[in-house]
């Protein structure tokens, strides 16, 4: 399976220290050139800018598929380009992406996805982290994680 990510859920997991998790769960991951950008902006998290300036093993930046999808035009560039590679690249393809919208997107398109707290969810049920310590971290940052999803994350925990 190819995993293609947006910027969000890079940085989410670069403010908890946890971009290892990454190449840890998947074996393919590719990065749209405008999410590097956007990883590399000196805004971003520090140890997001070191990661994408030197990348793990199995991580690729790529450049941003054109055209883009008329879907996606109203999404931020590494969205827009995130969700179009996705939905382009042949075989089985995960989106990893957390704006409301951009999901919204995605689902119309049937490109599956999941964001910064699914990826969370798999890593806890792989056993690399302790799920509620690390969600507990998530909430003191900027990311936004409404109380009903992360219940329904913890219901989820373990399960197949």
């Amino acid at each position: 399976m190819t995993v293609v990510s947006d910027t969000s859920p890079l940085s989410a997991l670069a403010r908890l220290g946890l971009l290892h998790l990454l190449p840890a769960l998947y074996r393919e991951i590719v990065v749209p050139a405008s999410v590097a950008r956007e990883a590399s902006h000196p805004n971003a998290p520090a140890d997001l800018q070191q990661w994408i300036g030197a990348l793990p093993a199995g991580v690729t930046i790529i450049p941003d598929p054109t055209p883009l999808l008329a879907e996606v035009l109203e999404l931020d560039p590494g969205e827009a380009a995130a969700i179009t590679l996705a939905h382009r690249l042949p075989g089985e393809t995960l989106l990893l992406v957390d704006d409301r919208a951009a999901r919204s997107v995605c689902a119309a398109l049937q490109i599956p996805h999941t964001g910064t707290a699914g990826l969370l969810l798999a890593a806890a049920n792989a056993g690399m982290i302790e799920f509620q310590e690390v969600i507990s971290r998530l909430q003191k940052t900027p990311f936004r994680l409404s109380e009903s999803v992360v219940a329904d994350l913890v219901r989820r925990l373990n399960q197949p």
